[in-house]
């Protein structure tokens, strides 16, 4: 292992500002926050306060976040990638009836030999 803690020879890219804070925001719900509290979080993963802000006025023109009053927040393109991820996480179950189901699968193909 190296000192980055992943393992020797693997080199792992740092990630960008625009990652860092998609992934802030899907995780986040409501999936907003202060520009100040943005800047405060990226600065873990090594993402100066200037980057930072200038990753926010880059996504806020391209449409990936929404200035609001308060701070930036998910568009809507985003907001249902987050609702996929949710359900993701947490999958519609439904209670279990006692029968069981019984899948036989069978396959005609090539032999042992002709698969070597």
């Amino acid at each position: 292992m190296s000192d980055s803690g992943a393992p020797d020879g693997l080199a792992l890219r740092p990630l960008s500002a625009r990652s860092v804070v998609l992934s802030l925001l899907l995780g986040t719900h409501p999936p907003e926050l202060p520009a100040r509290d943005l800047v405060r979080l990226v600065a873990g993963f090594d993402v100066g306060a200037s980057t930072a802000r200038a990753a926010l006025s880059r996504m806020a023109a391209a449409g990936d976040l929404r200035r609001t009053d308060t701070g930036y927040r998910l568009s809507e393109r985003l907001l249902e990638r987050q609702r996929r991820q949710d359900e993701a996480l947490r999958p519609h179950t439904r209670a279990w009836d006692g029968d069981w189901e019984t899948l036989v699968i069978t396959a005609t193909g090539r032999g042992p030999a002709a698969r070597a």
